[in-house]
C-alpha cells in the first residue's frame, strides 16, 4: 500500500494504521511536509525528483486520483503535518454503501 511505504521511507520510526467505520487513518513520526507540498499532493500538481529514497510522489498523487475517480468524490483524503521532523496523518474516507450486506 503506497501510503505505508511512504510512511516508512520518510524514516518513521513508528506507523499507526487505525480502521475505524469508514476511515483508514494512516499516522507517522517521519519527517513531516509543509503546507506548500499537502497542497500540491492533493491538487495533483506535486513531483520531486531529489527525494532521498526511491519516491518521486507520483504514486501517492496515483493513489488520491485513483480513490477520487472510483468513489466519484473529490473530499475522501485529508493530509495533515505540523511541520518538519513533526509526522504526517492520512485520512482516507471510504463511504459505506448501505445497500450492500
Amino acid at each position: 500500500f503506497e501510503l505505508v511505504k511512504n510512511s516508512y521511507d520518510a524514516f518513521a520510526q513508528n506507523v499507526v494504521i487505525t480502521f475505524i467505520n469508514d476511515k483508514i487513518t494512516i499516522a507517522d513520526n517521519g519527517k513531516g511536509m509543509s503546507q506548500e507540498k499537502i497542497d500540491k499532493l492533493l491538487n495533483g500538481t506535486y513531483r520531486d525528483d531529489n527525494l532521498s529514497f526511491d519516491s518521486n510522489g507520483i504514486g501517492m498523487v496515483n493513489v488520491i486520483n485513483r480513490l477520487r475517480l472510483f468513489l466519484d468524490s473529490d473530499d475522501i483524503i485529508t493530509i495533515t503535518s505540523e511541520g518538519e521532523n513533526m509526522g504526517t496523518e492520512v485520512r482516507i474516507y471510504l463511504p459505506l454503501n448501505e445497500d450492500e450486506e
